[in-house]
């Protein structure tokens, strides 16, 4: 289980930010960064939930702050077509 710092204001959240370069082969790993922002002005994001799909069939990896992490199939598709 992570542990996340505490967020500085009841406005702010935290958001997936993808790291360059994200590959457009068929690699399986995505990388990105876990940010905090405010959103008062947030500027433009999507909304996803990271548990689609099958939760006992992960093959995917995400590298998350320089962690890995196993995701389904539907959430990998996803952020390979957001990033």
């Amino acid at each position: 289980m992570a542990i996340y710092d505490k967020l500085p204001t009841p406005q702010s959240t935290r958001i997936l930010k993808f790291s360059p370069p994200l590959a457009a082969d068929d690699s399986t790993t995505i990388c990105c960064e876990l940010m905090m922002i405010s959103m008062t002005d947030p500027g433009p994001y999507y909304a996803l939930s990271y548990v689609w799909g099958d939760p006992s069939f992960k093959e995917y990896t995400l590298i998350c702050n320089g962690n890995g992490m196993k995701i389904t199939h539907n959430l990998w598709a996803v952020l390979r077509r957001l990033g």
